[in-house]
């Protein structure tokens, strides 16, 4: 039923021309402009519940990043009026957007007033009814008109009320929710005596048992099991403790092991000691803590009568770790490239072909030989793998840091973590699984993530959203941060990579601008526009990452191939 349900929908929908990704030209009355052009972002059934079936659409604004739900009904009017779209752009708009309302759309408002989307109860015939605040009209000054508010109560019935009516309902409404709160929270009791505060079943119980009491009295017999109270229990004092000699060790520091200390472990550290404080006897045999707590405990000691052991445990020191040096840390870009290429050999001959990528990431994670990980957020160039740098999978990049995502294509730094809560991407591979991609080597469009289909056909399948990795790329727009470019050769002999893959890394690239537009499959698309930066290595020929031999097949097989398409065959 689901699936028949939405699939007439979808029928209705392309009969109107309502897709995901259509361009719409909004009129003017709705946001005060000579006019504005929007996007279809998604088409969803109607939430609010007034008892109305329908649908919403949720356009989308290029020029400032915002949404805005409107019916589906005033879409699709405004799609049938034909209007031409305009070659320039649009007049900016404020972010506050004010949808229309069917009833009239010149004049009432969806917005604007506190009583909008509040619950109000009407009663019509001795009958209550609720509804909900849908719009309001201003009030007119010079035409000495009140102000009204749209009603659609649950019945699908409507009516307009003025500010006084309107505020009853809402007191109604919230006196009648209270009163249906206070049954519900309130006990399912039986009557309750107003006298004694026992209900029925318990005052007839205790008759009953009065009535048998005097009985058994009359006949000289007395109850067989009389309550007994206990007596109340006297109060006794706590058994005094024993006194102990105070102890300075912590129950945790107690219960390990010591450490022993001679006098000339202990030479450093009595040269500080005041002089007030008594000389130690040669050859006195003392179990002191590490040095942290050692000039405390000496003073215990030699101030007390007689030997005194100071039981402890010696805690390590924290050991700082020194930077790496450049060198230091090419030699250990090298060394991991030789432990990986050796888990990963061992590893495909162990899985018969499984995914032992993730098996070697994951041991070598374990053993901690993963090199770069304290460089992770940083932009730019990395230590030991320069321009034409080549790298075997998604895997051993995330092991060299170089990019640190195994499955997606874009690395970024969350704004939780970004030192100015803005979030930006540290590197990006061109992987071939996007058709909207347009790579002209120095430059290209990169398409976005999210709504494609990794693990079947490889196409867009759902529009993309302005979050994670695409939200990260505009933030490189704001900061003028580069980021790292690895791009996929294809499928290579044995040879020339352990693998059967190949990755380049073709330097740095800047991010210069974005675009949100309908793709090859009618799915709206993130595409931001990346510049090779100056002063780098020449970049080799041919680079441009191959198209994904899925999207080459079904392209082939559905007669839609192009250039890009038949240039991936070679």
């Amino acid at each position: 039923r689901i699936f028949c349900r939405e699939h007439l929908a979808g029928l209705r929908r392309e009969d109107s021309g309502m897709k995901i990704g259509t361009r719409v030209r909004v009129p003017a009355s709705v946001f005060g402009t000579e006019f504005t052009i929007a996007h279809i972002h998604s088409i969803r059934p109607s939430t609010h519940g007034h008892g109305r079936s329908g649908e919403e659409i949720e356009l989308y604004f290029a020029d400032d990043h915002t949404t805005v739900i409107m019916p589906a009904a005033t879409v699709n009017k405004w799609l049938k009026a034909k209007v031409p779209m305009p070659s320039t752009p649009c007049r900016s708009r404020t972010r506050s957007r004010v949808p229309i309302s069917p009833v009239n759309p010149e004049n009432w408002l969806y917005v604007g007033h506190p009583a909008i989307g509040k619950g109000v109860l009407r009663t019509f015939d001795g009958h209550p009814i609720k509804g909900c605040v849908k719009c309001w009209m201003p009030a007119d000054v010079a035409e000495d008109d009140p102000a009204l508010f749209h009603i659609v109560h649950d019945d699908g019935d409507e009516e307009d009320l003025e500010e006084e009516e309107l505020t009853a309902a809402i007191a109604a409404r919230v006196a009648a929710e209270q009163i249906s709160l206070s049954e519900t929270l309130a006990p399912a009791t039986a009557e309750k005596d107003p006298g004694l505060g026992l209900s029925a079943y318990e005052l007839e119980r205790k008759a009953n048992i009065e009535a048998n009491a005097a009985k058994l009295t009359s006949l000289g017999l007395a109850p067989l099991m009389p309550k007994v109270r206990p007596l109340p229990r006297e109060a006794t004092s706590r058994r005094p403790s024993i006194p102990q000699a105070p102890s300075r060790m912590s129950s945790r520091l107690a219960s390990k092991a010591t450490v022993r200390y001679d006098e000339e472990g202990c030479s450093s550290m009595l040269q500080e000691l005041p002089p007030s404080v008594p000389a130690l006897q040669p050859g006195t045999k003392l179990e002191l803590p590490a040095p942290k707590r050692l000039r405390r405990a000496l003073l215990d000691t030699m101030t007390s009568e007689g030997e005194k052991l100071v039981e402890t445990r010696a805690a390590e020191e924290p050991v700082m770790a020194t930077p790496l040096s450049e060198d230091e840390r090419v030699q250990a870009v090298t060394n991991a490239r030789e432990r990986y290429k050796e888990l990963y050999t061992h590893w495909k001959a162990a899985t018969e072909g499984g995914r032992a990528d993730l098996k070697t990431l994951k041991q070598m994670g374990a053993e901690g030989s993963m090199v770069n990980q304290d460089l992770r957020g940083q932009t730019g160039q990395l230590p030991g793998m320069p321009t034409g740098c080549e790298f075997h999978n998604k895997c051993e990049m995330q092991v060299l840091g170089m990019h640190c995502k195994w499955l997606s294509g874009i690395d970024y730094v969350p704004a939780t973590v970004s030192p100015d809560g803005v979030s930006y991407a540290t590197a990006v591979v061109s992987s071939g699984g996007y058709e909207d991609d347009e790579d002209d080597g120095d430059s290209l469009w990169y398409t976005g993530e999210g709504g494609n289909d990794l693990l079947s056909s490889r196409r867009q399948t759902a529009a993309q959203h302005l979050t994670k990795g695409n939200l990260a790329l505009v933030g490189n727009i704001e900061k003028k941060l580069p980021v790292r470019l690895l791009r996929y050769v294809g499928e290579v002999s044995a040879e020339r990579s352990f693998s059967n893959r190949l990755y380049i890394y073709d330097g740095l690239y800047d991010v210069v601008e974005h675009k949100y537009e309908v793709g090859l499959q009618s799915k709206a698309v993130f595409k931001f526009f990346l510049r090779r930066r100056e002063g780098q290595t020449p970049l080799r020929n041919n680079a441009s990452a191959k198209l994904h031999q899925r999207l080459v097949d079904l392209a082939t097989r559905e007669g839609k191939a192009t250039s890009r398409h038949l240039l991936a065959l070679d």
